[in-house]
């Protein structure tokens, strides 16, 4: 299946307006390496124009750079599928550096499981 890459609002806005959902075996959200807030607040724009057009088609979010662990952290709160990984961003949450991609993967296993605490 298709994965489709959006990274704005005026990509969601034009994928509503121009592809078959139905084609897609799921929309990547991709933030760029930008402020946290900044990737934040785009992303929910894009959710936001999705939600309104009734699209329904798994969705994963992930940043990169300084946007990653913020977008990670957003994916957990939201029940989204989400990524990390060297490709991604080179350090952990607490601003270390990471050995490697297991490293990454642990942290981000930390998140998903501080998220699931939230709504038990």
């Amino acid at each position: 299946g298709v994965e489709a890459g959006i990274w704005s609002e005026a990509d969601a806005q034009r994928f509503v307006e121009t592809v078959d959902p139905t084609d897609c075996l799921r929309i990547l959200i991709e933030m760029p390496d930008t402020e946290p807030e900044l990737a934040l607040a785009e992303a929910a724009a894009v959710i936001d124009v999705l939600e309104k057009a009734g699209i329904n088609v798994p969705i994963l979010l992930h940043g990169e750079g300084q946007s990653a662990w913020s977008c990670v952290r957003r994916a957990c709160d939201l029940g989204y599928d989400t990524r990390i990984g060297l490709e991604d961003v080179l350090f952990l949450p607490d601003g270390s550096a990471a050995v490697d991609n297991a490293a990454l993967v642990a942290a981000a296993q930390s998140m998903l499981a501080a998220s699931e605490r939230k709504f038990a």
